[in-house]
């Protein structure tokens, strides 16, 4: 059968191939003599070795290729030596880095603490203390729920799901580890990246993360992305975030584009395709802020949040002077400038009976990373206080 995953995985792999030097030959056991001797540091992984958030790129140059199925995208298996490694990479921001890192094998390296794969529960207990139930993944959210599809028959069949052999681990949440248990025993230890409860174009600028400049650069000469003036070229080029100024409204204050034209509590653009917009509304009767929250991202569309990045932390909430917020982010084609995708960014929030909707728009392209638009959006953003 002909398959195809999705267009947005589809323009991850390009990055993918444009990233990462792949090696010519098949992969073998230089992992096992790399990590030999070596302790798994809980929730961080090989001290300067091979560790969480290292990028992808780097990992492969250390350990080699390693085997790969299509029904796990970016999941790579060492298997050729005297124990089991699997490295799951994702990508964040344009970035390609290593999410988590599994261990199985009775030979395989013990943990920091000196729990062992074949340890019993009470052995694991006894190090560590009770766990907690695992709700995250191990692989990147994002693959979650992803479908093959049938070029043929156009039918959709969904892929495996690889985080089932996780929902019953011995989790240690502080340590961002878990011990996948099989008859009683210890069979698998993992390590893994802790989601980050604010999405990208949110967090506070000295947090946000810096894109490889192998992806995406700032370049003042551009006014929307494109691929410079070099036409082999494979990094996208975008335009810096415009400077921003205060503005004031009723009942808020916030940071908008210099020069952006203004009517009401809405500013464009020259082009008039990109925007800042602030919308308030009072809470219907009886409405609680979720129902808002779930009217408006189903108004909306399709919300490309990761589901642990949509409702926002409480300190968020008090940053804005809100009570409760919510975030999600969509693309729509053909609307930016151009031609090229609009990528729309929108902060909810509630405060008593007020209801706000807050919405940065930029031109995108395609799946790439949107350094400038994300820049924007935090800045415009971050700097909403409610009276």
């Amino acid at each position: 059968m002909q398959r195809a995953i999705s267009l947005f995985t589809a323009g991850v792999m390009f990055l993918v191939a444009s990233a990462v030097a792949r090696a010519d030959d098949a992969p073998d056991d230089r992992y096992a003599t790399v990590l030999q001797g070596k302790t798994l540091d809980e929730g961080k992984g090989f001290a300067g070795t091979l560790f969480l958030g290292q990028p992808t790129p780097a990992m492969y140059r250390l350990l080699g290729p390693g085997r790969e199925d299509m029904n796990f995208p970016f999941w790579y298996f060492y298997d050729k030596g005297p124990w089991r490694l699997v490295v799951v990479a994702e990508m964040d921001n344009g970035t390609f880095r290593t999410r988590a890192i599994e261990l199985a094998g009775d030979k395989a390296p013990p943990t920091a603490k000196g729990a062992h794969i074949g340890d019993d529960a009470a052995r694991v207990t006894k190090l560590y203390g009770n766990p907690a139930p695992f709700s995250g993944t191990v692989g990147s959210p994002l693959m979650r729920n992803m479908v093959s599809i049938d070029i043929k028959s156009g039918g959709a069949t969904p892929m495996p799901d690889p985080e089932k052999a996780y929902q019953d681990s011995l989790y240690y949440p502080e340590l961002s580890t878990l011990f996948v248990m099989a008859g009683g025993k210890v069979a698998r230890i993992v390590v893994v990246l802790r989601d980050e409860p604010l999405p990208i174009f949110l967090v506070a600028p000295e947090n946000a993360p810096t894109i490889g400049a192998y992806v995406a650069v700032i370049d003042p000469k551009v006014d929307a992305p494109g691929w410079g003036t070099d036409s082999a070229s494979t990094v996208l080029h975008v335009p810096p975030a415009p400077p921003l100024v205060a503005a004031k409204v009723a009942g808020a204050a916030l940071r908008v584009p210099k020069g952006w034209k203004k009517a009401g509590t809405r500013w464009t653009d020259k082009s008039g395709t990109e925007r800042v917009e602030l919308i308030e509304t009072r809470a219907a009767k009886g409405e609680r802020p979720e129902d808002f929250f779930a009217a408006q991202e189903q108004a909306f569309g399709t919300n490309r949040l990761i589901p642990a990045q949509r409702a926002l932390p409480p300190e968020f909430a008090k940053l804005v002077g809100a009570e409760q917020a919510y975030a999600l982010w969509k693309q729509e084609g053909g609307k930016g400038k151009g031609g090229q995708p609009l990528r729309t960014f929108v902060l909810m929030a509630a405060k008593g009976t007020r209801r706000i909707v807050l919405i940065v728009t930029r031109t995108a392209s395609g799946a790439m990373p949107s350094p400038d638009g994300e820049a924007l959006a935090r800045g415009v953003m971050r700097s909403l206080r409610l009276k």
